[in-house]
């Protein structure tokens, strides 16, 4: 059911916005996981794997503001 409900709301979004612009908001996923993967699993990272995500952030806050 949840992956039904994804793939809708993958096809209504490409049918409201760009669909550049909306894989490309679909990346926020990869922060998701690493963030669940701190708080939740308790992982490890490495510091390049912390300026990894803060750069998609700041990619994807630069492709939502202009």
């Amino acid at each position: 059911m949840l992956s039904l409900a994804g793939s809708i709301g993958w096809a209504v979004a490409v049918t409201l916005e760009n669909a550049a612009r909306v894989r490309t908001l679909g990346q926020i996923e990869i922060v998701f996981a690493f963030v669940l993967s701190v708080f939740v699993h308790h992982e490890t990272h490495k510091r390049s794997d912390y300026v990894a995500s803060t750069i998609v952030v700041a990619g994807l806050l630069i492709l939502v503001v202009s």
